[in-house]
């Protein structure tokens, strides 16, 4: 088995789910997934099972500074490691999605605002995750400055 196979199989097997929590958030199925976050679980499982092995590559690294940064990701000749690195952002965008979606049910909110946050989220993690809470925060606001 090589790393593209795994990197392969494991990009098409988030599809589906971020499909559920875009079109189909409310459903049963849905909500077992962020219950029992199995994808998340499997991406983190199979990062830890490339990193452990792969340690030494990163005993030195120095993650206290850019340059130390880019010297630890220029070292990656490791076909295993460049997939790891990638199942990490995929493991972390999938989570914050599934709390994206769960969190916007417990709030109200409509899903004509979180679906934008949701495929930012699914493409550029950190801006959806933003996002998301922007319009949390607007929508909390609104809700307890309302005049009844």
């Amino acid at each position: 088995m090589t790393a593209s196979f795994v990197f392969n199989i494991l990009n098409f097997l988030i599809l589906p789910i971020w499909v559920m929590y875009v079109f189909a958030p409310k459903w049963s199925v849905t909500h077992l997934h962020i219950q029992y976050p199995i994808m998340p679980l499997l991406l983190a499982f199979a990062y830890t099972l490339i990193i452990i092995p792969n340690l030494g590559m990163i005993g030195g690294a120095d993650f206290s500074s850019l340059e130390g940064i880019k010297k630890l990701f220029a070292s990656m000749k490791n076909d295993w490691f460049v997939a790891a690195a990638w199942f990490h952002y995929l493991c972390f965008d999938l989570w914050i999605g599934g709390w994206i979606v769960e969190d916007s049910q417990k709030n109200n909110i409509k899903s004509i605002f979180v679906v934008p946050c949701l495929m930012f989220t699914f493409m550029l993690g950190p801006v959806g995750f933003l996002g998301y809470w922007l319009i949390k925060t607007i929508f909390h606001f609104k809700k307890t400055n309302q005049i009844t």
